[in-house]
């Protein structure tokens, strides 16, 4: 009888092993290129929407950086460019928004349930830190609006604290802190501030019905004459105006228009 040959390992694998490895492998590399293009297209989209969001608010905006956590539902972008599309808004000019996160609600639609945005930049002012809740409310920390530059261009105001919530017909909270109002007279003589009888309630250019709670808060205000040479002069006027029930124009002339009034004649009455 003839013995069998011994079988000598040579380190090499089968000819089918290779190709069933090579086989397997290009399988998992589509399957990992299918998961990371299909989550590209996803945030894609997901931007778009945001994008087209941006379009019904009155701007053409373009996200730079961005991410989207399926788990969570949150897409954060940075490097956040905006330019008004109409005349509206053309004053704010190119807004942008150093990073944001846009939570969406957890029933698998797009609808948007809160937005939080740092480092806001635009031609009339800047903010910290801005929070929304569409429909519900709407807050911010840090802001700095500009006056005009027949007013010398400087800071408006400078706000701690914005506080806004909605309500069935209106707002059911206004709530304003502010730190430095600058109060500017300009070489024709001009006042910056004007304070006249409203004729219909508004918040941000749409109509409302009544506000429940007004509450202002004025730290300090800095006086600024530039018909004549000399600096600013601040100072400390811890001004509270507070109001409820306001159902009409004539109740905020009535109830807030008066303490506004006052606060401002004290200011221009500075010598």
């Amino acid at each position: 009888m003839t013995a069998p040959n011994p079988v000598i390992p040579t380190g090499k694998k089968p000819k089918w092993k290779k190709i069933l490895g090579t086989g397997c492998l290009g399988v998992i590399a589509l399957l990992v290129a299918g998961v990371l293009m299909a989550n590209y297209y996803f945030k894609r989209a997901v931007v778009e929407h945001l994008e087209r969001k941006m379009a019904d608010a009155g701007f053409v905006g373009k996200v730079g950086e961005f991410d989207y956590s399926i788990a969570r539902r949150e897409l954060s972008v940075r490097d956040l460019h905006a330019v008004p599309s109409g005349t509206v808004l053309a004053d704010l000019g190119e807004v942008s928004i150093a990073e944001g996160t846009i939570q969406f609600v957890p029933d698998g639609s797009k609808e948007i349930a809160e937005v939080k945005i740092r480092g806001v930049e635009s031609a009339m002012g800047s903010a910290n830190k801005i929070s929304i809740h569409p429909g519900k409310s709407f807050s911010a920390k840090d802001v700095s609006l500009k006056n005009a530059k027949e007013f010398g261009g400087g800071n408006l105001l400078k706000i701690t604290e914005l506080q806004v919530e909605y309500g069935i017909k209106g707002l059911d909270l206004v709530k304003v802190k502010v730190a430095e109002l600058t109060a500017v007279k300009n070489k024709k003589g001009q006042w910056n501030l004007l304070v006249k009888p409203v004729k219909e309630l508004k918040f941000r250019d749409n109509k409302i019905e009544r506000i429940g709670e007004f509450h202002l808060e004025v730290e300090s205000v800095k006086v600024l004459d530039l018909s004549r040479e000399g600096e600013a002069r601040t100072m400390l006027v811890k001004k509270t105006i507070r109001a409820r029930n306001i159902n009409s124009a004539a109740d905020f002339n009535s109830k807030i228009l008066p303490a506004l009034q006052v606060l401002l004649g004290e200011v221009k009455s500075q010598p």
